[in-house]
């Protein structure tokens, strides 16, 4: 099935998802616990995430927040100390698109004063209502997720009984959440969070029943990195387990990739795509010309067997027909 097409709205400018896959290169930042310490790591990781879009990641991902249930919830004035830094360092590197995650409004609202154009709220706009509103003020570009409960509580949550079902609900009740706020419809992605509170295999069966996100009529992103799917671990091959569901994601038809191994993400995808392409343009049925009654040019007929002209009896033409038994 082809990848379905979006418009999506950025600061000044506007792309059409559809053709090609974007990827999301995630980078971890510090967590500067104390007001006065200093960003040792900048130089370091900028020039990382410079190198990342050069090998072809599109946007480029910076979190200062945590998933661990023992860090969460990460205070957001501990995220700005690093998360503006970086994305005014980036800017300065003529990078494009550069999103932030976060749950804080106030986070969201001056990374995008700083620059950058994605924000994306794993936490489904649960953790602080009022991001969303910030996104809209600011001219960002949203992306919800759908994220059970805390990462203090995941280990205690009951087994879903249909997990595609479970992320296409709650999924639709966050975009409304935000389309409420005033962010436009061509400014909203969603992620249906693989690993966050889900088990391995509800990872699986959300990825596999990837038909059922297609409903949301919204571009879906996509987190592979560091995510378990159901099946059997094989020693050291976590990386390949990941590529696997990557290369799977992007067959499905998610508009963007969110990870690491941008090498390998841009590889897949520029091979992917052009066969997505390929298919959407044989399922499209092209028209084809009625047929019409070919008539027998005059003074051409072939003679029928029994030396009888194949018009017949009162000019009439007789069907053809293989001889009869007896006939030569």
């Amino acid at each position: 099935m082809p990848r379905k097409r979006f418009r999506l709205e950025l600061k000044q400018e506007t792309i059409h998802l559809g053709d090609r896959t974007l990827i999301f290169h995630t980078t971890k930042l510090p967590r500067l616990e104390e007001p006065e310490q200093p960003f040792r790591d900048l130089d370091v990781l900028a020039a990382q995430a410079v190198r990342a879009a050069e090998l072809g990641a599109d946007v480029l991902d910076l979190s200062a927040m945590s998933l661990d249930p023992a860090l969460w919830p990460v205070s957001a004035e501990v995220e700005l100390r690093s998360v503006i830094p970086m994305v005014k360092r980036l800017r300065k590197e003529n990078i494009q698109w550069i999103s932030v995650t976060t749950c804080h409004a106030t986070v969201a609202a001056q990374a995008l004063q700083a620059g950058a154009t994605f924000i994306n709220d794993p936490s489904g706009l649960k953790m602080d209502p009022e991001l969303a509103a910030a996104v809209c003020q600011h001219d960002g570009a949203l992306i919800v997720a759908h994220m059970r409960e805390t990462p203090p509580l995941w280990s205690q949550l009951a087994p879903l009984h249909d997990p595609a079902n479970e992320a296409f609900v709650v999924l639709s009740a966050n975009v409304n959440r935000a389309l409420r706020a005033g962010v436009p419809r061509t400014r909203i992605l969603v992620d249906p969070g693989l690993g966050l509170g889900k088990r391995k295999e509800e990872n699986s069966q959300i990825l596999g029943h990837y038909a059922r996100l297609r409903e949301i009529e919204y571009p879906v992103v996509l987190t592979v990195a560091g995510k378990l799917f159901g099946g059997d671990a094989v020693p050291d091959g976590e990386r390949a387990a990941e590529l696997a569901a990557a290369s799977f994601a992007i067959q499905a038809g998610v508009h963007g990739i969110r990870g690491t191994n941008i090498v390998d993400y841009r590889a897949m995808a520029n091979v992917i795509d052009p066969l997505l392409i390929a298919r959407g343009v044989e399922a499209t049925p092209k028209p084809r010309r009625p047929l019409l009654p070919v008539r027998p040019r005059a003074g051409s007929a072939r003679p029928m067997p029994g030396g009888e002209s194949p018009s017949g009896r009162g000019g009439e033409v007789s069907p053809l027909r293989p001889p009869l038994r007896g006939e030569s």
